[in-house]
């Protein structure tokens, strides 16, 4: 009777994981750029007075990272996932990030996926497209940062005044590390968005006790590389479990 009883019960785990089971499209509309977005400080107005720079990346350094992120929290919350990472490197054909809303982005995900697209099986596409707001760059008691930014990419201040708090030294400005996105949970069967979760994040790092006169200089090339890896990763890991429940999937 024992051997019947845990026999069932190991059959109903399974079924109950089969029954959670589905593909995820991967669509990572993020890592093909970089923004370095400089402070230029003025008075009187509310005009977006920064220095923008768009570095492309064609090879997309940072979409493992993505990838292994939203990858792990599906498998929290289904038992027997498979997963395809999509490579976009020139963003999306056929859409405009800049300007699209996050349904126009999801139809035509789902129009260039077609192909990948099965009838009758559970999918999902798991998209980050670049959410243009204001950098969110942390300090102990606020948040610094003006203009407004999509995807990953640094913010540089030369003039904010920032004080350590393990040295007590204070200068004049900072690097900031931003991710400002959204996850869309798509779909594809019909292309509705089942959940969507905006992300405004950052992390900082001051000219002061570093030994360097401007901001850039602070961190080296490497230091930068890990950094935007870092707060990708951190902040797909704190969306996902919210868009997956948005989705019904918990």
């Amino acid at each position: 009777m024992k051997r019947v009883a845990t026999t069932l019960l190991v059959a109903a785990l399974l079924a109950s994981g089969a029954a959670n089971a589905a593909e995820y499209l991967i669509a990572s509309l993020i890592g093909d750029r970089l923004t370095v977005a400089t402070a230029v400080s003025g008075t009187g107005s509310n005009m977006d007075r920064n220095d923008y720079q768009v570095l492309p990346l064609p090879q997309l350094p940072f979409d493992d990272a993505i990838h292994q992120a939203v990858t792990s929290t599906v498998a929290k919350v289904d038992a027997q996932p498979t997963f395809k990472a999509l490579a976009f490197r020139e963003g999306l054909p056929g859409a405009n990030l800049e300007r699209d809303t996050p349904k126009e982005v999801a139809q035509a995900l789902v129009k260039i996926l077609a192909p990948q697209i099965k009838a009758g099986e559970k999918q999902w596409i798991v998209a980050l497209l670049p959410y243009r707001a204001e950098p969110r760059i942390p300090t102990k008691s606020s948040v610094l940062g003006h203009g407004r930014v999509g995807g990953l990419g640094f913010y540089i201040d030369r003039t904010k005044a920032i004080r350590r708090l393990d040295t007590n030294e204070t200068d004049a400005g900072f690097l900031g590390v931003f991710a400002n996105f959204t996850v869309l949970m798509v779909d594809p069967a019909s292309g509705a968005i089942a959940s969507q979760v905006a992300v405004q994040g950052g992390s900082m790092r001051a000219v002061a006790g570093s030994g360097k006169t401007h901001p850039w200089d602070i961190a080296t090339p490497e230091e930068k590389v890990r950094a935007i890896m870092s707060i990708a990763s951190r902040e797909v890991r704190k969306a996902m479990p919210e868009a997956l429940a948005g989705a019904g999937l918990k």
